[in-house]
């Protein structure tokens, strides 16, 4: 479990200076050394071998040179310093406190000396002080594992802690100049000019550590945190903070684009929600506030862009259009063509049924008359001529029909 401890120096108060127990040891150690040296002087001279003692007074300043001069020479090599002055500002820095370096971070960077200087912190981190810029913050890590996040203002740096992360709490703005996907339907659609603004996140999602006149760069120790070690390591390297941003805003559009019809990505019916509108509410809503606080971010502002289709399909796409348009008027028209010979049969029937019937009343009325043999047999050949004459016309409409 990583231990932390957050220190937000908005105020740009410095924090106190450590204790300087090493200059306190370097004067015991002269102390000790001179001490020495006037015993010995004075001890020797009271010895039967007057007048030799003066000699041997500069041992212990040999040895001290020696082992002095050692100690530099393994701080060089260990550290793969550019010269002996760095060695020896570290070695008084941290055995004497004394000249620590100093590092200013602005524009989440570690400022360089432009006289191109050997930056002991950058090279090999603390005992140090960091002047921080307001709207930077800095991630420190120990060698046990231990991390702790600094904000602005003149900040000690431990013996042993190194600058994991320097981080701008400004907002930034990213561009996806195109993203391409395959609609439910099979269909290949590009989505253009993406953009959005997006800044680390400032608190919990429950909306504290807003932004005031008084603490205008409010920053969370859990997102300095994820924004450092929740990145992936691939062969370039590891993945830079805003593609993992970017990557996020890239699946969810992406996602939603795959589960829809082309036609409602690029003609959306009146009735039918925005495609852009759902989207939107996928990014800002519980769900994905929380894929952007995995990544320490926290999304500001978004324009989706435009969708299309790429040209080869476009062509493609307007044919299919016109055999699926076709094929439908077609079979509207064959559709009214059967009903109107429906109608037309329906209308023939039912006339041939009045006229039958007609023929069938003219002959009983007929045969209830008391008129001659030679006279019904007239009638009777009328109604049959009648008769058919009407399957003929009948036959006659069904050919033409």
């Amino acid at each position: 479990m990583m231990q932390k401890t957050r220190v937000n120096g908005t105020n740009g108060a410095p924090e106190p200076a450590p204790g300087n127990r090493g200059l306190m040891m370097l004067v015991l150690i002269l102390i000790v050394v001179l001490g020495f040296m006037a015993l010995d002087v004075y001890f020797y001279r009271q010895s039967t071998m007057k007048g030799l003692g003066l000699r041997y007074l500069w041992l212990p300043i040999l040895v001290l040179t020696w082992v002095f001069w050692m100690s530099l020479k393994f701080i060089q090599q260990a550290y793969s310093l550019n010269s002996m002055n760095s060695a020896f500002q570290y070695l008084l820095a941290s055995a004497f406190s004394l000249n620590y370096p100093v590092a200013r971070i602005s524009e989440g960077k570690v400022l360089v000396d432009a006289l191109g200087k050997e930056n002991l912190i950058e090279a090999i981190g603390g005992p140090g002080y960091l002047i921080v810029q307001p709207g930077n913050v800095v991630l420190l890590e120990s060698l046990d594992g231990s991390w702790r996040v600094v904000g602005a203002g003149v900040k000690y740096m431990k013996a042993q802690e190194r600058i994991k992360e320097a981080i701008s709490l400004e907002e930034r703005h990213a561009h996806i100049v195109e993203l391409k996907a395959t609609t439910r339907d099979g269909i290949p659609v590009i989505i253009g000019d993406i953009r959005f603004r997006f800044r680390p996140y400032t608190s919990d999602l429950s909306g504290s550590f807003r932004r005031s006149p008084e603490d205008p760069f409010p920053y969370s120790d859990e997102a300095i945190a994820l924004m450092t070690y929740n990145r992936p390591l691939t062969e370039e390297g590891l993945i830079d903070w805003h593609q993992e941003v970017s990557k996020v805003v890239e699946e969810i559009i992406l996602n939603f684009v795959r589960q829809s019809l082309v036609d409602h990505l690029t003609a959306p019916d009146a009735g039918s929600a925005d495609p852009r509108s759902e989207i939107y509410r996928r990014l800002l809503d519980q769900e994905g506030k929380e894929q952007f606080r995995q990544k320490g971010a926290e999304l500001l502002w978004i324009d989706i862009g435009h969708f299309g289709i790429p040209s080869e399909v476009k062509d493609q796409r307007v044919d299919n259009w016109h055999v699926r348009w076709s094929g439908s008027v077609q079979i509207r028209r064959a559709q009214d063509e059967a009903q109107r010979i429906l109608q037309h049969e329906e209308d023939r029937a039912e006339a041939q049924a009045e006229l039958l019937m007609s023929l069938l009343r003219r002959w009983e009325a007929i045969s209830s008359k008391e008129e001659s043999q030679q006279s019904r047999h007239i009638l009777y050949l009328a109604i049959i001529s009648q008769l058919l004459e009407m399957i003929a016309k009948s036959a006659q409409g069904t050919d033409g029909g």
